[in-house]
């Protein structure tokens, strides 16, 4: 059976997730300690990476997450994810760097806008993370207030004033490609929604979620992935 190292909550991870679950591929998660990455020690290259995800098929060890999407699109046709043509490729090129330089960018000063927020989500965290429980208390409030520092460090850096604005913005992004279409793939989901899906489930559980359902046409398209 295919193994995963990640982090629950890592959205790198929860793209490559996405795709195993609607491609209906078995695997086992295998949550790593961020303190130490010990479950990584015997896996060609995982240490000297030092990051997740690791997807290990076999004797086969991919690294980063659109690697790891093409090769399972490669290795398992069935179910196919990306395009053939050369107009919809571009497409999908786009929309997937929009996963990584856009949306995800923008997630941590949502996660950690403030202090009470921070703290919501470093115990979620923390909990569904390979933590010792006595350290989860720590971990949630030291995490929490150096976090929320770092996030608003980045949203000045980024000229970002409002970071649910910011959001707002990149999730319109996203429906204003999508259009009247019941997925950015047409009919069923292609590689762009899967990634998009997936990046978003990392916040499911955070305050911040509550903002992205209220976002209608998001709300709706994300449900219809999960369906699909």
């Amino acid at each position: 059976m295919i193994k995963l190292y990640q982090y629950e909550v890592c959205p790198y991870c929860c793209k490559v997730k996405a795709v195993l679950d609607y491609k209906k591929i078995p695997y086992e998660k295998i949550e790593v300690n961020p303190m130490t990455h010990e479950e990584l020690e015997g896996v060609a290259g995982a240490v000297e990476y030092d990051k997740v995800p690791v997807l290990v098929d076999g004797d086969k060890v991919v690294f980063e997450s659109n690697d790891i999407i093409k090769y399972l699109d490669e290795k398992y046709p069935a179910k196919p994810i990306f395009a053939k043509s050369g107009a919809d490729q571009k497409d999908q090129e786009k929309w997937m760097e929009y996963a990584d330089e856009d949306l995800v960018q923008i997630l941590p000063a949502n996660i950690y806008r403030t202090i009470p927020e921070a703290l919501h989500s470093f115990k979620y965290i923390t909990k569904v993370g390979k933590f010792p429980v006595w350290k989860r208390y720590f971990l949630a409030m030291g995490g929490a207030v150096a976090m929320t520092i770092v996030a608003n460090k980045g949203m000045k850096k980024k000229g970002i004033t409002d970071p649910r604005e910011a959001l707002s913005t990149s999730l319109e992004k996203w429906t204003t490609g999508l259009g009247k279409k019941k997925f950015m793939g047409g009919d069923k989901p292609d590689v762009s929604d899967l990634v998009v899906a997936g990046i978003l489930s990392a916040v499911k559980e955070m305050k911040v979620w509550k903002f992205i359902e209220e976002k209608k046409p998001v709300s709706e398209w994300y449900q219809r992935v999960q369906k699909a």
